[in-house]
């Protein structure tokens, strides 16, 4: 029996094997911070599968985006910084700036190749969802350069020893607590920002930029403060505040997101019979793989269809 391997086959399972690859490196290296970035990715992909129209072979696209545009971009810059030699402190208010900048570019590729204002096609479960593997490849691949890195505390909501927020690092200042969120659920953050006023610009309102300039901001300054830090004399930049809040304030607007576009998917299945009996027919008929994969491109349909209902 011959077996022929089709070229478009390889080339799509090209960058599936690339991060079976960068995983296994990064287990070997360090596995606890492998399991902590891997956790909240899977969480945001459970907590977004019934609401988003992207598959996971798009995240897994921006995933590797998060490595080679974010980090790369970021790479090159500070090595720039390195060479004109500039100081540590004022590294630490402009590389988190430009760190939460990087991110955003490759939810940004995505965003042109999907029709980008004109054409609309990403729901706010979209953006969360790119958002979480832009950041958490990003996230992966700086932490593959840490060495002696020590933070004494995890923070955020949590079931016993399971926190939601596994990157959610805390240090102390003075005895008092702060920490950064992490990479990957900052740029979950600044991601549904950008979302809403994506939405909000396509409904002409007239306070269509807030909510990125909000998120953007109150994830900036937090990441800011935790670099000024490891600064000399950074504790003094502690009167700010402590970040403590951050992970149950976007915990309520994550859910909120959810809820909100599960409404909006269960209210155009009330409306329109066809489109409920396709979605119907087709989760009740999976039986295997490739039935299981045609039940969620239906489901993924109907969240487009409900997100284009006014």
């Amino acid at each position: 029996m011959q077996i022929t391997i089709d070229k478009r086959t390889v080339l799509n399972l090209l960058p599936t094997l690339g991060i079976a690859v960068l995983f296994l490196i990064f287990w070997i290296n360090n596995p606890h911070w492998f399991w902590v970035e891997l956790w909240f990715l899977l969480e945001i992909i459970v907590l977004t599968s019934l609401t988003r129209t992207l598959s996971l072979k798009a995240g897994i696209s921006v995933f590797l985006l998060g490595i080679t545009v974010g980090f790369g971009v970021v790479y090159l810059i500070g090595n720039g910084f390195d060479l004109i030699g500039m100081s540590k402190t004022t590294r630490s208010f402009i590389m988190p700036v430009i760190e939460e900048l990087a991110k955003l570019l490759p939810l940004l590729i995505v965003f042109r190749l999907y029709g980008g204002s004109k054409k609309p096609r990403l729901n706010l479960s979209d953006f969360i969802f790119l958002g979480a593997c832009a950041g958490s490849g990003f996230s992966m691949l700086e932490k593959y350069f840490w060495d002696n890195v020590y933070f004494p505390f995890t923070y955020g909501p949590h079931f016993g020893s399971a926190y939601l927020f596994s990157d959610a690092l805390g240090v102390y200042a003075s005895g008092e607590p702060f920490g950064y969120v992490g990479h990957a659920a900052s740029t979950v953050f600044v991601a549904l920002g950008l979302g809403l006023t994506y939405k909000f610009f396509q409904s002409k309102k007239p306070f269509w930029p807030l909510p990125i300039l909000l998120t953007f901001v109150w994830i900036g300054i937090e990441h800011i403060i935790l670099n000024y830090y490891y600064t000399p004399r950074g504790e003094a930049f502690m009167a700010f505040g402590g970040g403590q809040w951050t992970p149950w304030i976007i915990l309520v607007a994550l859910l909120t997101a959810v809820i909100f576009e599960l409404i909006k998917a269960t209210t155009l299945l009330k409306q329109n019979n066809k489109v409920f009996k396709k979605l119907q027919s087709a989760l009740k008929h999976t039986k295997d793989l490739p039935t299981l994969i045609r039940a969620c491109s239906t489901l993924r349909a109907v969240n487009y269809l409900a997100w284009l209902k006014k």
